[in-house]
């Protein structure tokens, strides 16, 4: 027989996708002001590890890979570092903000 879980389910409805967006844009706020939190702090693992999240939310966001860039620096990775501000540079189509 037909169960409930066969039935395919309907879109959301757009005005309930707001949430959805309001979730992104904040939780991509709280990951930037961590890391930059842990860049203050020098906590070089963690400046990584959020800069890292946040791009993996908007991958191409500016300020992730520089605070990355500069987590990476301060660890000693300077190879890394470069590759990031290079994505900035990238990200923002050589444009000064």
């Amino acid at each position: 027989g037909l169960k409930h879980a066969d039935l395919p389910e309907p879109p959301v409805p757009e005005e309930f996708r707001s949430d959805e967006r309001e979730q992104h844009s904040l939780r991509l706020a709280l990951l930037l002001n961590a890391a930059l939190a842990a860049l203050r702090a020098q906590c070089w693992d963690v400046v990584e590890s959020r800069a890292g999240e946040a791009l993996e939310l908007e991958p191409q966001n500016v300020k992730a890979f520089y605070r990355r860039g500069m987590g990476r620096l301060g660890a000693g990775r300077s190879e890394a570092a470069k590759d990031d501000f290079w994505s900035v540079l990238r990200a923002s189509n050589f444009t000064n903000k």
